[in-house]
Formats: structure tokens, sequence, C-alpha cells
């Protein structure tokens, strides 16, 4: 019900009354309201990939710091 609001929401916040696309609603609340969320994401992409990347020979480290 959360996403719902939000994605409604953002969609009224762009003014673009003319078409309802819920998926660029969402990833758009996402980007605007929950940017550690959006980060958090790409991070865990990221580390799935991190096996394939090793067997085509790159070496990716990954270090997070707590500000």
């Amino acid at each position: 019900m959360i996403s719902y609001l939000l994605a409604y929401w953002v969609y009224f916040h762009l003014g673009d009354s003319d078409n309802l696309d819920w998926f660029n609603s969402a990833q758009i609340a996402l980007t605007l309201l929950l940017p550690h969320v959006l980060l958090l994401s790409l991070l865990n992409q990221i580390q799935t990939v991190i096996p394939w990347l090793n067997e085509l020979g790159f070496d990716f480290c990954l270090i997070r710091c707590n500000i």
C-alpha cells in the first residue's frame, strides 16, 4: 500500500496527467524518496556478478565506509 501511494504521489508531483506509467512512477519514487534503498539494491546486484567478473579476469573490490 505504501509503495502504491508513493508511486501515485510522484505521478501527481510530476504533473504528467496524460499517461500513467506505474513502473516509471515507482522508479522515480525510489530514486527521489528512498536513495539508500536504491544504493543497497545496486550493491546487491554488483555482488551477484562479482564471480562472473572474476572469471573474465577482472578484480573487483567493494569497500563500504560508515560515515
